[in-house]
């Protein structure tokens, strides 16, 4: 399992991860569908398949009330 294993937007999300501080900043789904332009389920189901497909480059934990996550390039 690796990056070819991604969809497109599974990639484009990846991308848009490891460009923010997500660990100093809460995600916000919300957020990333809007500047994505995709819907928000898609957000969440694309995460779901990077934390499968390349967990080894990617960290989510729950801290002070929202998401982080920490990828790594």
């Amino acid at each position: 399992m690796g990056m070819d294993d991604l969809t497109p937007l599974d990639k484009k999300i990846y991308d848009y991860l490891c460009k923010n501080d997500f660990q100093a900043n809460k995600f916000v789904g919300a957020d990333a569908a809007k500047t994505l332009h995709c819907e928000l389920d898609e957000v969440y189901v694309s995460l779901a398949n990077i934390c499968k497909h390349i967990k080894d480059k990617i960290w989510m934990s729950y801290r002070d009330g929202g998401i982080r996550i920490i990828t790594a390039d």
